[in-house]
């Protein structure tokens, strides 16, 4: 089955609007996820829809949430995302850490208490477009295990994924390592 882009972005922003998000919050979540599609990551596209919508129903994702900054201490930031759809509070923390980071030269942000980030190289790309290279880490914590360790069989741990992102040269392409 082949569906258009457009077509599938605009039902995808009608369900999360369905879900409660403004109009905002489901243009940037329904990107988000046809791109993680588009780029290969499937695991991280449209398909995340129903996990979205029973995690909506048991209070564990909650929309139309903005990062709040609680903490800076220098080049420092340290936001919590108030269980609001990772992608959206995601990029707006992302946005903020590039400007702060684009005076001081350096950032170490943190963003803690948001749902699932979705795929993690979307915010190397953020960080690439503005010209700074980003490494990120990704701690998941709120599901049970779902990764069996070397030669074993059962899960035992957690995705912890990692991007490296570094914007590209006249002479080498930019590098998105996103795993």
């Amino acid at each position: 089955m082949l569906i258009k882009e457009e077509f599938l972005k605009s039902m995808v922003i009608s369900i999360l609007k369905r879900g409660g998000s403004n109009s905002i919050e489901a243009k940037v979540v329904a990107e988000h996820l046809i791109l993680s599609n588009l780029t290969g990551h499937d695991s991280h596209g449209v398909g995340m829809l129903p996990t979205y919508f029973r995690m909506l129903k048991s209070k564990l994702l909650k929309p139309n949430q903005k990062p709040e900054l609680f903490n800076v201490n220098g080049s420092i930031m340290m936001f919590d995302g108030k269980r609001g759809y990772g992608q959206s509070v995601g990029k707006i923390a992302m946005n903020r850490a590039i400007k702060k980071c684009k005076s001081t030269g350096l950032v170490l942000m943190t963003l803690r208490n948001t749902h699932h980030l979705g795929r993690i190289g979307t915010y190397g790309e953020q960080c690439i477009a503005e010209g700074l290279i980003s490494l990120h880490f990704v701690n998941v914590t709120d599901h049970p295990p779902v990764v069996a360790p070397f030669n074993g069989s059962d899960a035992r741990f957690n995705t912890n994924p990692i991007c490296l992102a570094m914007p590209g040269t006249k002479k080498q392409p930019e590098i998105i390592l996103d795993m």
